[in-house]
């Protein structure tokens, strides 16, 4: 309780310093209605918030947090932090919450085709404000190492821990930044576990230490519990893009995406440098 003391007397100030007078950082041709599941983004990172039916945003802490709002996708729209700081935030969409263990504050991440979370963490006491944290729902949010896994199952401490993306500390791009390396993508493996179950390995490569998210349209087999075939319907539809990781050191990303049957598949990767490439795959069947 002491450790959140220390969090909760610096948040309080932060608060103080940025509530008052948000709407008066943005200038008039900065501001702009926040419309019900409109994607924010913020320039040069993978951070995403979503607006509510009350033109609040949410920071969305993964594609679990997510589940049960809407989310317009094709209402994206990319911001500097100052014209972030503008607008109207309130609490957080995460799936499993934030561990704090000792000082310091991890997101729990936990995507729709991950069997374990990650934890990713929270660089500076200034993110965690921006995300919508605060006095009020710091205790709602935001648990220590065994009340977390009284919660949820899972012993923290075999999870991997990486850094999340900082907010403030993130410089907003500009146009004479150096341009990365040239994202690539190969899908390697496309293993089935079952009849209806399929695995793809996808090898990233980009500019070290780099977010990437990706994006699928899909055409997937509505019953193959009898095997699949031409004879089967398929649904058509579309999810992300969504954080997916970042790039190691090396420049390299390993993910992976299980799923049912596809009929056809396209994968569209992205960085914030605007590299984009897309990776198609025929029927699993």
């Amino acid at each position: 309780m002491k450790h959140a003391v220390r969090w909760l007397a610096p948040l309080a100030l932060a608060l103080a310093v940025f509530t008052p007078g948000l709407a008066a950082w943005a200038k008039p041709a900065e501001q702009f209605a926040v419309t019900n599941g409109m994607v924010v983004a913020l320039q040069g990172t993978p951070h995403l918030f979503v607006g509510d039916d009350q033109g609040v945003l949410h920071w969305g802490g993964d594609t679990r947090g997510l589940a049960g709002h809407f989310v317009d996708w094709p209402s994206r729209r990319d911001v500097t932090l100052d014209q972030l700081k503008a607008l109207r935030r309130g609490d957080p969409w995460l799936s499993a919450g934030l561990l704090k263990d000792g000082d310091p504050i991890y997101l729990v991440k936990w995507e729709t085709n991950q069997d374990k979370p990650t934890l990713l963490h929270i660089q500076t006491i200034a993110d965690v404000e921006l995300f919508g944290i605060n006095a009020a729902n710091y205790g709602n949010y935001v648990l220590t190492p065994a009340a977390w896994q009284q919660k949820y199952g899972i012993d923290p401490s075999t999870l991997t821990r990486a850094e999340l993306t900082s907010v403030i500390a993130t410089p907003t791009p500009v146009a004479t930044a150096t341009p990365s390396t040239k994202l690539s993508v190969s899908l390697t493996e496309t293993n089935s576990a079952d009849n209806n179950t399929f695995r793809y390995k996808f090898v990233i490569t980009d500019t070290p230490n780099t977010p990437i998210r990706a994006a699928l349209v899909r055409d997937e087999y509505n019953d193959c519990d009898n095997g699949c075939g031409s004879g089967n319907s398929t649904n058509h539809d579309a999810w992300g893009p969504v954080d997916i990781g970042g790039t190691d050191s090396t420049g390299k990303l390993i993910w992976y995406d299980q799923h049912k049957a596809y009929k056809s598949s396209t994968y569209t990767f992205t960085d914030p440098a605007g590299n984009s490439t897309s990776v198609t795959h025929g029927s699993d069947v």
